[in-house]
């Protein structure tokens, strides 16, 4: 297994460095050839240290002869591995994950830190059911590596969420269901449980979502034949409600002004019975193409992928659409269950987000017909992105007003916007606003 867990550290520089973890967890198990096992110990692991690093470091520094910042990358991201394993992992022996751990620095440029990696890890061994946490007393602190959230953003929560912020935390670092859509432009539920069932996937029914299904044991998704012939699509449940709030009639003429991956456009297609049109944008090619693709192995074919950037006016759209969804670039900070590295943003790198979420809706609002429906999104919590924005819109657009809508799961937004959390609603962070452009 000593591949799986080198694999995995390599991953977690790659990261460091600003990679994606899911892109480059998949591109890093590919290159290494692991099996299945191997894979899944390797996921594990990258998953664990992503979601505890906080904590994992706390637990390093306290036995630790070296502050933090003076261990190599390499040896504290091994170190970080290891203790994952110990503490998280409870199939791995300890012992495994110390002597591999060891094994991988003597094989590495800094051969003589391999004694200090094994005095750390055999203390933390020594005391894995003793985690050193900080004060409770000191409630951000402790929130704040117990959980691997940075200061600024538990602060946050608990100005926003009070008692719950504790709860949304531990959701961010809980594993999020795999949860598909059916696509019934080629399909219905009960044959696509059938088909799902058929491939030795676990399959049950979603709490609120009439054509979703919550899917365990899948393996490769891609793999699937329902999933390859376009009887399914991955797509999280808060998604879903977006096309839902959106609600877009056969017919209609959509614009999804920032599309990619495609997963909304495709849902609106199914709602629209393929009848009408919808116009995916992305001001990226090779995105384009994705969804190109899609469109085929899902029967879309209502869909045409336009090359468009939302945040520069485009006349061709002007007052064309009946209905506009903008799902807007975010910081993401919704989704931190699915790529937990984004919870490390800092907030300045997220500062100069709303400014561009008003260009976007701005442009957006030209391209609705009057008498139109306009569904502004992200998959992130934080207020400056959301309801400051909307708010903002609402100031400066005086022909826009709020809707009111009700969505599946017993889900009221009497303000015309929402947000969804992990926690509460078992979706994916998300913000929902339905406006209207009056005649």
């Amino acid at each position: 297994m000593a591949d799986a867990r080198e694999t995995a550290v390599r991953a977690l520089m790659a990261v460091d460095r600003g990679a994606w973890s899911d892109l480059t967890l998949a591109a890093s198990i590919r290159k290494a050839g692991l099996d299945a096992r191997d894979a899944a110990l390797c996921t594990a692991i990258c998953a664990g240290v992503l979601q505890n690093r906080a904590l994992l470091d706390y637990q390093i520094a306290a036995y630790s002869s070296l502050r933090l910042n003076k261990i190599s990358p390499f040896v504290l991201n091994v170190l970080r591995a290891a203790a994952c394993q110990i503490l998280f992992l409870d199939r791995v022996p300890d012992s495994a994950a110390v002597n591999t751990a060891v094994a991988m620095i003597r094989r590495s440029a800094n051969p003589k830190a391999a004694g200090f990696a094994n005095a750390v890890l055999r203390r933390i061994s020594e005391h894995a059911d003793d985690w050193k946490l900080p004060d409770v007393q000191d409630r951000t602190n402790y929130l704040s590596v117990r959980y691997s959230h940075p200061a600024w953003l538990v602060e946050y929560l608990e100005k926003r969420l009070g008692p719950e912020a504790e709860e949304a935390l531990a959701a961010n670092n809980a594993a999020p269901p795999v949860t598909a859509r059916v696509n019934t432009l080629k399909t219905n539920r009960e044959e696509a449980m059938q088909a799902l069932t058929a491939e030795g996937v676990e399959v049950r029914d979603h709490p609120f979502l009439q054509d979703a299904l919550i899917l365990a044991h899948s393996g490769s998704i891609e793999t699937l034949s329902a999933f390859r012939t376009g009887m399914i699509a991955i797509q999280d449940a808060a998604s879903q409600l977006d096309v839902l709030a959106l609600d877009p009639q056969p017919g209609e003429q959509l614009l999804d002004m920032c599309a990619a991956p495609g997963g909304k456009t495709f849902a609106a297609a199914a709602r629209m019975q393929n009848r009408g049109g919808i116009t995916a944008c992305d001001i990226y090619e090779q995105r384009l193409g994705l969804i190109q693709k899609d469109a085929l192995r899902l029967g879309a074919e209502i869909v045409t992928a336009a090359l468009s950037d939302g945040t520069v006016p485009n006349p061709a759209f002007a007052g064309r659409f009946d209905r506009v969804l903008v799902d807007a670039p975010c910081s993401g900070m919704g989704v931190i269950r699915r790529k937990p590295e984004i919870r490390y943003k800092s907030p300045e790198e997220i500062a100069g987000l709303p400014a561009v979420q008003n260009e976007i809706l701005k442009n957006a609002a030209s391209a609705l017909k009057k008498g139109g429906i306009m569904v502004y999104s992200t998959c992130s919590v934080m207020e400056d992105e959301n309801e400051s924005v909307i708010r903002n819109f609402l100031a400066q657009q005086e022909d826009f007003t709020a809707v009111p809508f009700t969505l599946p799961g017993g889900i009221q937004a009497p303000e015309g916007m929402l947000t969804l959390w992990p926690h509460r609603n078992g979706t994916d962070g998300f913000f929902i606003s339905k406006l209207m452009k009056r005649n």
